[in-house]
C-alpha cells in the first residue's frame, strides 16, 4: 500500500547541484533537477549530463522556457530525460510544445500555483504538481490544503503536492486524495545535500514563520529566506512594485540564490523548518521517503476508523455537544442570539465574538445568548491583545451569563488559567511550536492551531506546515496519559467539508490515540448557511459576495497584521494602494497607519450593511456594500 504514494524530489532551485536527484532516483524514486530559477551558464547541461552517468534513467527535469524544454527533451530523452515539470502558464501557453514533447517520449507534468479547471483535461493527463504558498520561490496565494481540494473537486488526476509536506502532513494530503508529495526543503540537511552545513545554523532556529512573501502586480508572489537584518526582502518588495507587471519577475528572480551573507534570499518555504529534525531522524533520502510513505499510509487507514472527528468523539464531550465542531468568533458576525442558537441546534459550540465591544452591549448580547440557549453550551471570544481594561469588564459581564467556555486570540496562559479559576475552561491560540512548548509548561490546556487559510486576521504559517509543527511538539513533549488526557486541540483553518475534515482527522489521529482531546474549529463554512443571514450574523449581500467569490487574498497593513477577505473592489483598492506605497518607500510604520485608516469600517459595512456616524450607525445601500465593505473569509 504504501509505494502507491510518490515521493518526487527536486533539487534546490538555483542551485545546479543534482546530488539529492541522484540519490533520490538511486531509492526508487523520481528525481528532478530544479532549473525554475535561473542556472549559471552550464550547470543544467552539467547536472543532466550527471543524472545521465549516475542513473538507469528517467530522471526529470523542472524547467519554464517551453522552447529550451523541447530542445532538451530532443537531446537528453534518449540518454534518461524522462520528464518534464513545465509552469502552468508555460505548459496552457503552449500545448503544441506540449505534445511534442510527449511525441519525443518524454512525460510532462505540469506545476501550477493557482488552480485552473483546464488542468483537470488531457493537458495534464500525465499529471499535476500543486505547489502551495507555503512552497519556496514563485508561488500563489492559495496553499497546498486549499489546492488539493480545488482539484480532487475538479476532478484531476494523478495529484503531487509540493509545500508544507512533513511526515504528519503527508497523511493528511494522502488522506485527501494526494497521490504523492515533492520533497525539496525538507531534504535540506540529509547527508547527500550540498547545502547542509551552509543552511545548518539558519534552518536550525527556523519555525517556518520566518519566511519572507514578496507580493507583486496580478497575484504573483515570492516567498524566500533572508539573513536577518539584511533588509533583502523588504528591497525587493520596492524593486518589485516600481518594476510593475512586465518587469517584476526578472527582478524577483534575480534576487534568489544562496549567498545569504551577500544579499540573496534563499529559494526556501516554510517546510524548511522542518529539516534539521526530519534529518535527525532519518539521516538519508533513502529513510525519509519510506518513513513518509509508511507513516501517510498508517495514518489514512488510522483516519478511515471514524473515531477521531466522529460524533460525540473529541472534544465533544466535554463540550457537551453532538460533533467536535466549535464555531469560530467572528468578530461582527457571531455577535447575535439568534445565530448562536442555530450553530447550537447543529451540533457545534457557538461562540459570541466580543472583540472590541463596549460592556454593556456586551451584557445586553450575552444575556439574550443565555435566554436563548438556556441549557446548550455556549461561549465567548475574547482578544488578548485588546485594552487590559476592556478584557475585564467584557469578562466580568460575561461572568454574569454563564459561558461554558472562552476563546482568546492573541491570548497569554495567565488569560486562560485565570478564566479557568473562574469557572470558564479557555482556548488560546498559539502560531508556533515554541510558543506551544512554552504555554504547556505555563499551564495552559486548551490549545487552537488556525492556519493562514483562516479568515479575518492571519498568521504566517499555512494549515499543514503549523499543523505538522505541533503534532510533533505535542508527541515529543506530552508522554504522560494523564497529561495527555487534560489536553484539547483544535484544529482551524480551511475546514469546511468531508475532504477537509478527513485531512485533519489523518493528521491528529496519533493525538487522540495518545488521550489528547481533537477537534475543529470553522468559521467560513458557517457564513455560507442560510441561519447566518436569518440570524442576523450577515445582510444578503454579504453571502451573495461570498457566493459569487472565487479566490482570497491576504491584506497586510504591517509585518504581522494581516487579513484574509475575499477578492472584491476594496481588495484591489487596497493592493494597489499598498503597492503605491512600497514604489514609494514609505516607512514601515506610516505604510501601517496609511492602510489601518483604508480598512476602518469597512468589515461593518460588508457584514450588517451600516456604517458609524458620529454617536449613531446609518444603514449603506447595497452598491456601497459591494464596492467599499471588505469581506472576510477564509
Amino acid at each position: 500500500m504504501a509505494h502507491s504514494f510518490e515521493i518526487l524530489v527536486m533539487t534546490p532551485a538555483a542551485l545546479g547541484d543534482p546530488t539529492l536527484a541522484v540519490a533520490a532516483q538511486r531509492a526508487g524514486h523520481l528525481g528532478i533537477l530544479n532549473a525554475e530559477l535561473p542556472l549559471p551558464e552550464g550547470l543544467l547541461e552539467a547536472g543532466l549530463d550527471t543524472l545521465a552517468r549516475m542513473t538507469d534513467g528517467g530522471y526529470g527535469l523542472r524547467i519554464d522556457d517551453p522552447d529550451a524544454a523541447l530542445a532538451l527533451a530532443g537531446r537528453h530523452g534518449a540518454r534518461g530525460l524522462g520528464c518534464i515539470v513545465l509552469g502552468a502558464p508555460c505548459a496552457l501557453a503552449n500545448p503544441e510544445t506540449v505534445a511534442a514533447i510527449r511525441a519525443a517520449g518524454v512525460a510532462v507534468l505540469i506545476e501550477t500555483t493557482r488552480w485552473d479547471d483546464r488542468l483537470a483535461g488531457p493537458l495534464a493527463a500525465q499529471g499535476v504538481i500543486l505547489k502551495g504558498h507555503e512552497a519556496g520561490g514563485m508561488v500563489g496565494e492559495a496553499t497546498s490544503f486549499i489546492l488539493l481540494q480545488q482539484a480532487m473537486t475538479a476532478g484531476a488526476e494523478r495529484i503531487i503536492v509540493r509545500g508544507g509536506v512533513g511526515l504528519h502532513s503527508a497523511g493528511a494530503l494522502r488522506a485527501g486524495g494526494a497521490g504523492g508529495v515533492v520533497l525539496d526543503d525538507q531534504c535540506l540537511m540529509l547527508r547527500e545535500s550540498a547545502l547542509a552545513e551552509r543552511l545548518a545554523q539558519t534552518l536550525g532556529r527556523m519555525t517556518g514563520a520566518e519566511t519572507a512573501l514578496i507580493e507583486g502586480a496580478d497575484g504573483l508572489r515570492w516567498r524566500g529566506v533572508e539573513r536577518p537584518g539584511q533588509g533583502s526582502a523588504a528591497a525587493l518588495r520596492s524593486n518589485v512594485a516600481r518594476a510593475g507587471s512586465d518587469g517584476q519577475a526578472d527582478v524577483a528572480r534575480a534576487a534568489f540564490g544562496w549567498d545569504l551573507a551577500a544579499g540573496q534570499i534563499a529559494p526556501m518555504g516554510q517546510a524548511a523548518a522542518f529539516a534539521p529534525d526530519l534529518a535527525q531522524r532519518h539521516a538519508s533520502l533513502g529513510r525519509l521517503a519510506r518513513a513518509i510513505q509508511d507513516h501517510s499510509a498508517a495514518a489514512v487507514a488510522r483516519a478511515a476508523r471514524g473515531d477521531v472527528l466522529g460524533e460525540g468523539q473529541g472534544v465533544a464531550a466535554p463540550h457537551g455537544t453532538r460533533w467536535p465542531i466549535v464555531q469560530g468568533p467572528m468578530t461582527r458576525v457571531s455577535d447575535t442570539s439568534g445565530f448562536a442558537q442555530s450553530v447550537a441546534e447543529g451540533g457545534g459550540l457557538p461562540m459570541i465574538a466580543l472583540a472590541l465591544m463596549r460592556p454593556a452591549q456586551a451584557d445586553t448580547l450575552l444575556a439574550e445568548v443565555a435566554g436563548k440557549l438556556a441549557g446548550k453550551p455556549w461561549g465567548v471570544g475574547l482578544l488578548g491583545f485588546a485594552p487590559s481594561a476592556l478584557i475585564k469588564a467584557q469578562v466580568e459581564v460575561a461572568l454574569k451569563h454563564g459561558p461554558g467556555f472562552a476563546l482568546i486570540a492573541g491570548g497569554r496562559p495567565d488569560q486562560a488559567v485565570a478564566l479557568e479559576a473562574d469557572g470558564i475552561p479557555s482556548y488560546l491560540h498559539v502560531p508556533s511550536p515554541r510558543l506551544l512548548s512554552m504555554f504547556l509548561e505555563q499551564g495552559a490546556r486548551r490549545f487552537v492551531f488556525e492556519g493562514r487559510e483562516c479568515g479575518g486576521h492571519v498568521g504566517p504559517m499555512s494549515s499543514m506546515v503549523l499543523w505538522d509543527s505541533m503534532v510533533r511538539t505535542l508527541l515529543d513533549e506530552v508522554t504522560d496519559p494523564k497529561q495527555a488526557e487534560g489536553l484539547s486541540v483544535l484544529f482551524a483553518g480551511g475546514i469546511h467539508d468531508a475532504r477537509s475534515a478527513a485531512m485533519v482527522a489523518a493528521l491528529a489521529a496519533p493525538l487522540a490515540d495518545l488521550g489528547i482531546k481533537v477537534g475543529v474549529l470553522m468559521g467560513t463554512a458557517y457564513l455560507f448557511t442560510e441561519e447566518a443571514v436569518s440570524g442576523g450574523g450577515i445582510v444578503p449581500t454579504f453571502q451573495k459576495m461570498l457566493l459569487d467569490c472565487r479566490e482570497t487574498v491576504t491584506l497586510e497593513t504591517g509585518t504581522g497584521h494581516a487579513s484574509r477577505a475575499a477578492l472584491s473592489p476594496f481588495a484591489e483598492e487596497f493592493a494597489e494602494r499598498r503597492r503605491t506605497l512600497e514604489a514609494q518607500g514609505v516607512g514601515a510604520e506610516d505604510m501601517r497607519e496609511a492602510l489601518e485608516d483604508l480598512t476602518l469600517g469597512r468589515l461593518r459595512i460588508a457584514s450588517k450593511a451600516t456604517e458609524r456616524k458620529g454617536d449613531d450607525l446609518k444603514k449603506v445601500g447595497v452598491a456601497r456594500q459591494k464596492q467599499e465593505g471588505m469581506y472576510m473569509i477564509g
